[in-house]
C-alpha cells in the first residue's frame, strides 16, 4: 500500500515537471518573438514560412514588416518599397542588416542578397528572426572642413597634431583610454538635425601621456576638431574659448578655466579611436545587452520621438572600452 502512495507521487511529481517545463518553452518562445497570441491560442510565427516573403523589423519603431521578394526586381526596388512600408519618403540610404551570433547588426550587400540561388533559407528564417531595416543617409551626410582640415593636420610632418598611437617611439606605446562623444550636446533637436559620433584621447607629444584637461575642454577641443573651427566656446558660463591652432598643434586654454592669471599653451597629439559601436532604443531603460549594436560609419538622424543613443568605444583589441550615454527628444523641423 506504501509503494502505491510513493509511485503515485512520483507520477505528479513527473506529470507536474513536464507541464512546467513545457510552459517555460511556450514563455521563451514568446518573448523571442517564434509565436503569438490569438483568439484561438498560440500561433507558431514560422509554421509554414514561405521562401520569398521576407521579415524585417524598422529598426528606429521596431514595427515588423514583410515582404514578397517574388515582387521585386532589384535593389533599388527593394529600398522604395521598403521604404514606404516604413514611412519613409527618401530609399536612398536604406539598408537590410541581420544580427549575427554576437548580437551586433551585420549589414547586407543587397544586389548579392536578392540575386544568391541560396537566400530561401535565410528568407524562411527571417520569419522567426526578422531582418532590421535601418536607413543611413549615405547620400545626405554633410561635408564638414573635418575632413579637409584633418586630412592636412595629420598628412603635414610640420604639425605635431597626429591620429595614430603609431607615432609613439616604441618605449612610449601604451594602451590609451578611447573617450567617446555624442554631438550635439543639447537634448532638444529636430528631425533634420545630424548625430554625430566619436572617440579620441588627447595626449601629451613629448611623453604619450593623456593631458588633464577638464570634460569642457575634452568636448569643446573635440568638437573644433570635428568641425575645422579654429575656436569654440565652452558656453555654461563660462566666458573664456578653446582655441585650436593647428599651424602651431597647441591648445590655448583661457584662464577662467585654468585658474590661472594668463592663457596657458599647451602641445597635443589627438588620438583618433575608430571602433565605435551605437545601439538606440526608445526610453533608456533596455539593458545594453538586448540592443542590436552596430557599427558607425557617418552621422545619421533620427525620427520624432524621444531616444536614447547608446555609444561604446574600444581600442582595436577591445581590451579597453568606454560607454556614453544621451538621450534626444526630437521635434519636427520648421518649415
Amino acid at each position: 500500500m506504501e509503494g502505491w502512495r510513493l509511485a503515485v507521487l512520483l507520477v505528479i511529481i513527473i506529470v507536474f515537471l513536464i507541464v512546467l517545463g513545457i510552459y517555460a518553452l511556450v514563455l521563451y518562445m514568446h518573448k523571442r518573438g517564434m509565436i503569438s497570441w490569438g483568439s484561438r491560442g498560440p500561433t507558431v510565427v514560422g509554421a509554414g514560412a514561405s521562401d520569398t516573403v521576407l521579415y524585417f523589423r524598422d529598426a528606429m519603431t521596431q514595427t515588423l514588416h514583410s515582404l514578397d521578394l517574388k515582387l521585386i526586381k532589384n535593389a533599388a526596388d527593394f529600398r522604395f518599397q521598403a521604404a514606404s512600408l516604413c514611412g519613409r519618403s527618401d530609399p536612398i540610404g536604406v539598408a537590410l542588416s541581420r544580427v549575427d551570433e554576437g548580437n551586433v547588426l551585420v549589414e547586407l550587400d543587397l544586389e548579392q542578397f536578392l540575386a544568391s540561388p541560396y537566400r530561401g533559407d535565410a528568407v524562411r528564417r527571417s520569419a522567426l528572426e526578422p531582418f532590421v531595416l535601418s536607413h543611413h543617409l549615405h547620400a545626405h551626410v554633410p561635408r564638414t572642413p573635418q575632413q579637409s582640415v584633418m586630412h592636412s593636420v595629420m598628412q603635414s610632418p610640420s604639425r605635431q597634431i597626429e591620429a595614430s598611437a603609431m607615432t609613439l617611439s616604441p618605449r612610449k606605446r601604451r594602451t590609451i583610454t578611447p573617450r567617446p562623444y555624442i554631438f550635439p550636446s543639447v537634448p532638444l533637436i529636430t528631425t533634420n538635425t545630424f548625430i554625430i559620433l566619436s572617440a579620441s584621447a588627447f595626449l601629451d607629444p613629448n611623453t604619450g601621456e593623456p593631458l588633464v584637461l577638464t570634460d569642457g575642454e575634452c568636448t569643446g577641443l573635440e568638437w573644433a576638431f570635428i568641425r575645422g573651427e579654429s575656436s569654440v566656446d565652452l558656453g555654461d558660463g563660462v566666458s573664456a574659448s578653446l582655441n585650436v591652432k593647428y599651424s602651431e598643434a597647441a591648445i590655448n586654454v583661457g584662464s577662467s578655466l585654468s585658474n590661472r592669471a594668463v592663457p596657458t599653451t599647451r602641445r597635443v597629439q589627438r588620438h583618433i579611436f575608430r571602433r565605435i559601436m551605437y545601439a538606440i532604443d526608445t526610453g533608456g531603460n533596455s539593458s545594453d545587452a538586448s540592443l542590436p549594436w552596430t557599427e558607425y560609419a557617418q552621422p545619421f538622424r533620427l525620427p520624432l520621438g524621444r531616444w536614447c543613443v547608446r555609444v561604446q568605444a574600444s581600442t582595436d583589441d577591445q581590451r579597453t572600452t568606454e560607454s556614453i550615454a544621451r538621450v534626444f527628444t526630437v521635434e519636427a523641423t520648421a518649415s
